[in-house]
């Protein structure tokens, strides 16, 4: 794909809410002070748009991206 392309190229996937009730415990642990340390990552996949971001970034596309 020309590059030209890739600056208007946007990605629109369904997604859901899967993985709420663990990334709530997460965060709660964490406002508690109870947690172990948190990294970005285990937060990334509870995101419903992360699909949708992580497509485009490995396509390098640059328009909008959003979950249905």
């Amino acid at each position: 794909m020309p590059d030209t392309l890739r600056s208007e190229m946007g990605v629109v996937i369904g997604g859901g809410a899967g993985g709420m009730l663990e990334c709530e415990s997460v965060y709660r642990d964490y406002l508690l002070g109870t947690s172990r340390g948190l990294a970005y990552s285990p937060f990334a996949s509870f995101c419903c748009a992360s699909s949708a971001d992580q497509i485009a970034t490995q396509l390098r596309f640059m328009g909008p991206k959003t979950p249905l």
